[in-house]
């Protein structure tokens, strides 16, 4: 039930991500409410306090990925960190760094095929948000997450 709930709150952010390569702050707002409600649960009725804990960590990746958003200067987007810290705490740290690492490496294929064709350049901006739902699929379907 969880994995159909997060994959359909990022197909819809990846849609958007695509269309205007930005992630609406409404959207956001209710994906982030909806997993921060879905796992506080969850992790409450299955760990207590510890679980919280383990939310907290969980929401480590999106958070370094927000710094890098505010240090490079949007090179990042900070929609794509916000996304990841709401994605980690729902699934966990480790789990989200999997899901995070997995939508990097398919972005890179993606870039390095638009060089090679020459549809693009290193400076071509990618979503990608919509790799990070590839990930989450990949890494859920091998029983990963």
């Amino acid at each position: 039930m969880k994995m159909i709930i997060v994959v359909l709150l990022l197909l819809v952010l990846a849609v958007c991500d695509l269309r205007y390569q930005k992630i609406p702050c409404k959207l956001l707002a209710i994906y982030g409410i909806t997993l921060l409600i879905l796992s506080g649960l969850f992790y409450l009725e299955s760990f207590g306090l510890k679980g919280l804990l383990k939310m907290a960590i969980g929401m480590l990746p999106g958070l370094i990925l927000l710094v890098l958003a505010c240090l490079f200067k949007q090179e990042i987007g900070k929609g794509d960190g916000l996304v990841l810290l709401f994605l980690g705490a729902t699934i966990g740290g480790k789990a989200c760094m999997l899901v995070m690492f997995a939508g990097l490496f398919m972005a890179s294929i993606v870039g390095i095929f638009l060089m090679i064709c020459k549809k693009g350049s290193r400076k071509t901006r990618l979503p990608y948000i919509p790799f990070v739902l590839l990930g989450y699929i990949l890494t859920s379907s091998l029983k990963v997450v």
